[in-house]
């Protein structure tokens, strides 16, 4: 929803997989603590919790790995001048279903994600349905 908040913010991540034979979970949380800008404005901080459930189907030296999950957002409410704006903060929840490929070098993926609850800004802004796409190099 922000391109930038011109202000000097700090992230928290964390996350955690587990995996039996070819089933996984993988966990991961994400915390962004967000600090006044020059116009006395502060986004409101972000929390972001992700849970996915995965099928690992080894090909030679790639893995295939089919998953689905739960994504779930909350954002406080931004603030000027220390009072709380309207129209801002909330809840998202999103469902996800996607497909990662890698091997030793290179990790690629796409998934779709598409909102099942939410509540952001009052009601005055929907989330809507999208697709990911994501290539990571491996060094």
């Amino acid at each position: 929803f922000q391109a930038g908040t011109g202000s000097t913010d700090f992230l928290l991540n964390g996350s955690y997989s587990l995996r039996y034979g070819k089933f996984a979970m993988s966990t991961g949380v994400t915390y962004k603590m967000n600090t006044t800008n020059k116009e006395d404005y502060r986004f409101g901080d972000r929390l972001l919790t992700v849970v996915q459930f995965k099928y690992v189907k080894d090909v030679g030296n790639i893995s295939v790995i089919p998953n689905v999950g739960v994504v779930v957002e909350k954002m406080n409410d931004d603030e000027l001048g220390g009072a709380a704006v309207d129209h801002t903060g909330g809840h998202n929840v999103q469902a996800t279903v996607g497909l990662d490929i890698n091997n030793r070098k290179i990790a690629a993926g796409i998934f779709y994600n598409k909102p099942i609850n939410q509540d952001l800004g009052m009601g005055h802004i929907q989330a809507m349905p999208g697709v990911n796409v994501h290539v990571s190099f491996i060094l």
